[in-house]
């Protein structure tokens, strides 16, 4: 096909009809490469401001090049493009995040509202048989969306109706990894596709037809029920379960960013049948909202959200949440994890008490306004408890009590567990240094000591066990020779503070007479083991001894010494992490955090 001959299929379906300004989200491959020679040699005809935005995945050698390539064509067409380097740990998903996120950022800079994909006829087959293959509603058969409004912007793929194979042979910049099979959708292209081809020539073709045939339904359903409120549960009730979830499904679509799972479909379907009165989150920053006999799904707004303070847990999975593990249904292991018995059937609650909150106890109602006054819990405590809910009861309020029903009602219903542990942040008061600002400390304490020991090959020694998260971090930004050894010095037998005992465990292994030395600390608090240190590495003729300490205490100090390359200097206060312990707990902690003084004053 010609270029010309696209030109005319996109002025025929209108695409950029309602848009002065789109981003052209470029890969570099043969697809995106295409379609950007198509819209810059036609903007005029399109009547459209065209924006470049690529994203260097960083996965392949060939990536910057790539970037820097792209960067050439941009300016030779004089178009803008912006470029961002993903980071991490790569999966096909965290990637696929990161390059909408990014694009929505170029989008909302430039004041485009359309997102442009080269998403073309193989990319569609590719999507329908993954889903089929992974399991989902028929509705999600009908594969990719042609135009797809999301929130203020529309994304549009112009080439869906086309193959690759349509696609001249044009300059492009070719993935080598899409020939390797280790992610799914390599393996639908370069496996199962072929193979099913073998039986049905025509099978691309078929998988297509399926999904315009399910589209087609989709839509045929939405106009036949356009005239049904749906949010009307008399109304929506009166039709059998067949039908009531096929409305229900295609009121949903009206959301397209929510994505209920099948599970969380039936919680949905549960709570309109079972509550009279129901307020809760359900996902993506939607809430659901029944009053009676009507209910509606809407966007939770920003004071409503600051206002609830909640979170949803789902079956079979997990969440960090204000200093606990919560995990739905995956067992916990250790001494410590709380079990608490729950349903499978609809999601968690973990939220901060409201008004009106009542628990059941020994089958009566109890306030828990009542409770918590009986039990002379503190105003602090009971602003900051944790309260479990299910169903629209609380089932438990963390460490405090529990939702008592008899034995038969809970064999009955609750067929799961709640899995809690209580995680090592629930110790801390405050972050003191973030990790953050250690690693930019330890940038500039090696950028120092590579000017200041340039040539002079010193040792580094590190006090175990403290001192190697932060002697980990400063070596790499050390750029001269160094060598690295380490001693383990106890002094502080368990406690919170330096008994100035040495007891040298382990010696360093070299010889370090006419040596520079340099000692790497984690905090110098009552300087008494760095003095006695310092002192015997003179003694052993090291040409020199110098001190770099993470954190300094000089409050806590009992001798006289200063250490030559210091951090942070901190209040008198017991802090933990990044190697600071407290009986051998907290060390793998990635900040410096105030313990509270509860947990080392028992």
């Amino acid at each position: 096909m010609r270029e010309p001959d696209f030109l005319n299929h996109f002025l025929k379906k209108g695409y950029f009809k309602k848009h002065a300004k789109a981003v052209l989200a470029l890969s570099g491959g043969l697809d995106s490469m295409f379609l950007f020679k198509v819209l810059s040699t036609y903007q005029k005809e399109l009547e459209i401001e065209l924006i470049l935005a690529h994203v260097n995945h960083k996965q392949r050698i060939e990536s910057d090049w790539e970037e820097k390539e792209l960067r050439k064509l941009a300016a030779e067409a004089e178009l803008p493009i912006y470029i961002s380097n993903f980071s991490g740990e790569f999966s096909e998903a965290r990637a696929r995040n990161f390059r909408y996120d990014f694009f929505q950022e170029v989008m909302k800079k430039t004041g485009a509202t359309a997102l442009v994909t080269a998403h073309h006829a193989d990319d569609q087959v590719e999507t329908i048989l993954m889903r089929l293959i992974r399991g989902t509603r028929l509705r999600y058969l009908s594969g990719i969306k042609e135009k797809q409004v999301v929130g203020e912007i529309e994304i549009i793929r112009p080439f869906l109706h086309f193959q690759k194979k349509d696609f001249p042979s044009i300059f492009h910049f070719e993935d080598t990894s899409n020939q390797e099979n280790h992610y799914f959708r390599n393996r639908i292209r370069n496996s199962y596709l072929p193979e099913l081809e073998k039986e049905n020539p025509r099978f691309r073709d078929a998988i297509l037809g399926i999904g315009n045939e399910i589209l087609d339904y989709d839509l045929a359903i939405a106009e036949l029920s356009n005239n049904i409120n749906v949010e009307d549960l008399q109304q929506l009730f009166s039709y059998s379960e067949s039908t009531q979830r096929v409305l229900l499904q295609t009121y949903l679509n009206r959301f397209p960013d929510l994505n209920l799972t099948k599970a969380q479909f039936a919680e949905v379907q549960q709570i309109l049948k079972s509550k009279s009165q129901y307020r809760h989150p359900i996902k993506n920053g939607y809430e659901l909202i029944k009053e009676y006999q009507q209910f509606q799904i809407c966007k939770i707004s920003p004071q409503a959200d600051e206002k609830e303070d909640e979170l949803v847990l789902h079956y079979q999975n997990q969440v960090a949440y204000q200093g606990y593990l919560f995990s739905f249904g995956l067992p916990l292991e250790g001494e410590s994890i709380q079990q608490i018995p729950v349903s499978r059937e609809t999601s968690i609650h973990i939220r901060h008490r409201k008004t009106g909150d009542v628990l059941i106890q020994n089958g009566h109602r109890k306030k828990l306004r009542r409770l918590f006054i009986d039990l002379k819990i503190p105003m602090e405590k009971r602003n900051s408890a944790l309260i479990i809910e299910q169903f629209g009861e609380i089932v438990s309020i963390l460490g405090i009590a529990t939702n008592n029903l008899s034995k038969k009602t809970k064999n009955d219903i609750m067929n799961t567990v709640l899995y809690i542990e209580k995680m090592l942040e629930n110790d801390i008061k405050k972050v003191l240094v973030s990790h953050d600002e250690i690693t930019e400390a330890a940038k500039k304490l090696g950028a120092q000591l590579t000017k200041d020991y340039a040539g002079k090959n010193p040792i580094l020694v590190g006090i175990l066990k403290g001192s190697i998260p932060f002697m980990a971090e400063l070596v790499k930004h050390i750029d001269t020779h160094i060598e690295m050894d380490f001693m383990m010095v106890s002094s502080y037998h368990g406690g919170t503070a330096s008994s100035g005992v040495i007891n040298i465990k382990q010696d360093v292994t070299q010889d370090i007479k006419g040596r520079h030395v340099l000692f790497v600390e984690d905090i110098i608090d009552t300087g008494q083991t760095l003095k006695n240190l310092r002192d015997m590495f003179k003694v052993r003729e090291a040409a020199s001894v110098k001190i770099a300490t993470l954190l300094d205490k000089p409050e806590g100090r009992v001798v006289e010494i200063e250490a030559d390359y210091t951090c942070f200097t901190i209040p008198n206060e017991f802090v933990v992490g990044y190697g600071l312990d407290y009986k051998e707990n907290y060390r793998n902690l990635p900040y410096i955090g105030v313990l509270k003084e509860e947990v080392y004053s028992n």
